[in-house]
């Protein structure tokens, strides 16, 4: 799939939020945590060629029930074929 068409789409078509929440956002339409396109990844995690690097905003009641509950996933709506797609943690200073 073309970088560009990911860049377009991809972050409005994927809810992200606690995953005991998770269905009633997707069913309310509700948003879910906002990711924030970065031009390079984080130090700590390998750059690769072609991919493309988000952060999901830290920030908002969704968040803070994440941080003291555990538990977060992902819905991505619509057609992406061959998308692959991996979470990585890194931890604030």
């Amino acid at each position: 799939m073309p970088t560009d068409v990911l860049l377009q789409h991809f972050a409005a078509q994927t809810k992200i939020g606690p995953s005991d929440r998770l269905p009633e956002l997707i069913r309310s339409h509700s948003a879910g945590l906002a990711l924030q396109v970065l031009p390079v990844p984080p130090r700590q995690i390998p750059f690769q060629a072609g991919y493309i690097y988000y952060d999901i905003r830290r920030e908002g009641a969704l968040w803070e029930h994440i941080a003291r509950y555990g538990g977060m996933a992902m819905h991505t709506a619509g057609e992406f074929p061959g998308l692959e797609t991996e979470l990585w943690g890194v931890r604030d200073k």
